[in-house]
């Protein structure tokens, strides 16, 4: 249950009505999955009105960035690196939220958890940042997949994105730097998977949990591609990475005079 469950939430960041946990029970009818909240609370977060609403608003405003951000001769790079921009631009991590499932008040925040949180609200944790970029990116054909991973001493959610046949790692939460003053970088903008793993553990996918003998809860991934590719990240491709004293001179003064 617990696999069928994330991969279902993993694979269809549309489905905003849903918490992000669950309760089984058991009555002579049989078993049934139930969606709660961590006191185990309420059962769907929306109504069926509400749902489809909140989805009218979402695709709504991703048209619209469509209309006004890209065009047809755009590469894949190009396309998420403006679709994650559109993104860090709209949307704050939301503290509170976060805060709310030790205070027991995380019914309070439900939509932080999902795509709908960052794109209309513009308020969401890791989980609502990883689930709208991956919403949009799919919408414009991009493969994007969510994972979950163990970082800072705590969970946390990030995308792995298809371009150009490779697949790499980005984590448009810490890219966005409201809380430090700053709007956003792109300090973790396509990262394979040994440049990803020196501040992130990623969890492995499902079925190795399972031959290991450990218990199916949120430790794991229901897909994990292989991730070697160093040629999309964000400094390569924008011609500002820096591998010797020589090129730092290089890079250091083309900046300065991209900058007059």
């Amino acid at each position: 249950v617990a696999v069928a469950f994330h991969a279902m939430t993993y694979d269809c960041p549309y489905i905003i009505w849903l918490s992000s946990f669950y309760g089984m029970s058991e009555t002579e009818d049989g078993a049934y999955v139930s969606f709660v909240d961590a006191n185990g609370g309420y059962d769907y977060t929306m109504t069926p009105e509400e749902r489809d609403d909140a989805l009218d608003k979402m695709y709504e405003q991703i048209n619209a960035f469509v209309s006004k951000n890209l065009i047809t001769s755009m590469t894949d790079f190009e396309i998420e690196l403006a679709a994650h921009d559109w993104l860090c631009e709209r949307s704050v991590y939301d503290d509170a939220a976060a805060d709310s499932l030790e205070t027991g008040e995380d019914e309070k925040y439900v939509n932080a958890w999902t795509a709908y949180g960052a794109i209309i609200e513009g308020r969401a944790v890791c989980e609502g940042y990883a689930h709208a970029l991956q919403l949009v990116l799919n919408y414009l054909g991009i493969p994007c997949a969510a994972l979950r991973v163990w970082s800072d001493d705590e969970m946390h959610m990030i995308c792995v994105v298809q371009i150009d046949g490779d697949w790499v790692y980005i984590d448009p939460t810490w890219n966005d730097k409201d809380a430090c003053g700053l709007e956003y970088t792109h300090d973790f903008f396509n990262l394979n998977y040994d440049e990803i793993k020196v501040t992130h553990q990623i969890y492995e996918p499902w079925q190795t949990v399972k031959k290991k003998g450990q218990k199916l809860d949120s430790n794991f991934n229901i897909y994990l591609p292989e991730s070697t590719s160093k040629g999309h990240n964000y400094y390569k491709v924008m011609g500002r990475q820096i591998n010797s004293q020589a090129e730092f001179n290089t890079v250091v003064i083309n900046q300065f005079k991209a900058l007059r």
